[in-house]
């Protein structure tokens, strides 16, 4: 599965000059103390989230697909009082995910986003985007098609039709 290349053990026994694996053995030691620091950030984060301020607004945010502990928090911290946004299209262009607007005399056109505004914010934003339309797209038909085959095969067969858009991913 690829992971074992993080051992030490296995570049131990590779055919390497002993300069490799002495670098080979930094790069994990490395590995495994950003491991721990993650999870111990992680694990932190965890523990403010069931805090005030936080502990009001994150189980509203982790019901929403493709946001978790994490993304809920970075949310809530880089938005702050959320009372300070008049409107949704000022948290928008906080945020910087209004779309580009090019205006000339009579003619509109509009772009991609402005990025402008809260980098973290927007990352989180995008990124539970990401995760909520590939756990419909890609998760899901895989999750039908695990609770189908054994039907298809008591019944002796059968055919899956899975339909989609190359323009949806």
């Amino acid at each position: 599965d690829g992971r074992g290349a993080f051992e030490p053990e296995y570049w131990n026994h590779l055919d390497l000059p002993q300069v490799e694996k002495l670098r080979a053995r930094h790069a994990s030691e490395e590995i495994e103390q950003l491991t721990r620091q993650v999870q111990e950030a992680e694990e932190a984060i965890s523990q403010s989230s069931a805090q005030q301020p936080w502990a009001e607004n994150v189980p509203y945010l982790i019901q929403l697909p493709g946001i978790g502990i994490i993304t809920a928090m970075t949310i809530l911290s880089a938005v702050g009082e959320i009372g300070r946004f008049p409107s949704s299209k000022k948290l928008v262009g906080y945020a910087g995910l209004g779309a580009r607007v090019y205006a000339s005399g009579e003619t509109t056109r509009t772009g991609g986003i402005t990025k402008q505004g809260r980098r973290e914010l927007r990352c989180a934003m995008i990124e539970a985007d990401w995760d909520a339309m590939y756990a419909v797209m890609l998760k899901a038909p895989i999750l039908a098609c695990k609770q189908t085959i054994p039907h298809m095969i008591e019944q002796g067969g059968g055919s899956i039709v899975n339909t989609s858009s190359v323009h949806g991913v």
